[in-house]
């Protein structure tokens, strides 16, 4: 009978290790199967819906028609790293809410003029707005992250590619005219310093916009690019 009892008592203390250890394994193995069955944050933001809202007026810029939010979108349509749609405010608005989209990109009015003044001694910020709705889904938020940094490169390279072709065109307008010059060879020579300080000048200001320029904000938190 005693070993009976002992038995017993061996059998519930198992058991009650075997409890424990599944109460403590629980949290880990519930967020490993939802994670599996949603997505990934680093690995699969290709399925992240993201909403982008183009406002940017185009602007003029030395005889060109410079259109920075525009090329943007044409790039980030050719970009298949997210889930992109392209919407008014009204319909991202209401895709955020009902959970369509987990996070809004707006490109503002203003994108193409501050991309003006990148020759500027104090080149103007280059910010999108994006907003996200973290209460939502804790996943969504993390994926957030990761998907404003991959918008970031793209919109680098958006930027240099857009601004690089409207200042090579300027540039080429330039060597026209210098051409025609009656001095010719010493206008030529001085075209070309300038082109050079000019193309340091660019150098510069996109390694400036690569550090900092590039600007995400969300209201009061902010995501700098750098």
């Amino acid at each position: 009978m005693d070993e009976l009892k002992e038995d017993k008592s061996q059998l519930f203390k198992i058991i009650k290790f075997i409890a424990v250890i599944a109460v403590i394994l629980i949290p880990t193995i519930y967020t490993t199967v939802f994670l599996g069955s949603m997505w990934d944050p680093y690995g699969n933001v290709d399925k992240l819906p993201v909403a982008v809202v183009n406002l940017d007026e185009s602007c003029n810029y030395n005889g060109e028609d410079l259109a920075v939010g525009d090329e943007l979108v044409k790039n980030l349509k050719e970009d298949a790293s997210l889930d992109f749609s392209f919407v008014d405010e009204e319909a991202a608005q209401k895709g955020l809410d009902n959970g369509s989209y987990y996070m809004i990109i707006t490109i503002p009015e203003n994108f193409s003029y501050n991309a003006t003044t990148l020759l500027d001694d104090n080149p103007l910020k280059m910010e999108l707005q994006y907003k996200t709705n973290p209460g939502k889904n804790y996943i969504a938020s993390k994926m957030s992250e990761s998907a404003i940094q991959k918008i970031t490169t793209s919109v680098e390279n958006s930027v240099t590619e857009v601004y690089a072709k409207s200042v090579f065109d300027e540039l080429s307008s330039i060597g026209d005219q210098l051409s025609d010059a009656a001095d010719g060879a010493s206008q030529i020579n001085e075209g070309l310093t300038s082109l050079k300080e000019g193309s340091d000048t660019i150098g510069s200001n996109l390694k400036l916009l690569y550090d900092s320029s590039l600007t995400f904000t969300d209201g009061i938190n902010t995501y700098e690019a750098g």
